[in-house]
């Protein structure tokens, strides 16, 4: 179970067995699943890319175009983590992958910049959800962007539910690249924020 000291939204408890928390941008191994089912990766960008992650360095910031979009600039100079889920090719994935940001402002107004990148191989299939969250009462800026790479003949469903605390701000792109025979199915779910606005294109 999720805990910080802030209540959050109960999207956030899905009981998806594979599930990534992100604390104001930033990977948080205690609330995050310790044990991933053989076949997939995920994991910490900023770590991965520590690393020298060859997928991570390869596809990272490619796709989403930040020379004509500012909110996406500024999430490619200023996102210091994220989450990254790879689908090897002809893997079939039965339960979804959850990736958790909250929001958990201290004393004044925070922002975060989470990045998300998604690469499901080919004939892969595979379900992916986003939770985007935070306490009400607290003002907050979250700008998330998040990249997909489907393979040729990938099924990946994409939900994104965002249930951000109702004085915050939520500015969202989603950008998928998809190969010959691919399916992306995007699913949009937004409840909470001030203002709220998320781009989705393929």
């Amino acid at each position: 179970r999720l805990v910080t000291s802030q209540p959050v939204s109960p999207l956030a408890e899905l009981g998806c067995p594979v599930r990534l928390v992100f604390v104001n941008g930033l990977f948080s191994r205690e609330l995050s699943s310790h044990e991933i089912p053989p076949g997939i990766k995920v994991g910490s960008l900023a770590e991965l890319w520590k690393d020298g992650n060859n997928a991570v360095e390869s596809h990272l910031a490619r796709y989403a175009r930040f020379d004509n979009q500012a909110f996406v600039a500024m999430n490619t100079a200023f996102a210091e983590d994220g989450a990254f889920v790879e689908i090897p090719r002809n893997t079939q994935l039965t339960e979804p992958v959850h990736l958790v940001f909250l929001a958990e402002p201290g004393g004044r107004p925070t922002v975060s910049h989470p990045r998300t990148l998604i690469l499901a191989g080919r004939g892969s299939r595979a379900a992916v959800i986003e939770t985007y969250a935070g306490p009400a009462g607290r003002s907050y800026f979250t700008n998330a962007v998040t990249e997909i790479v489907a393979g040729e003949g990938a099924v990946l469903d994409h939900y994104k539910l965002q249930d951000e605390g109702h004085q915050a701000f939520h500015v969202a792109t989603v950008q998928a690249v998809q190969d010959r025979g691919s399916l992306v199915n995007s699913h949009n779910v937004s409840l909470g924020a001030l203002l709220a606005r998320s781009d989705i294109n393929s």
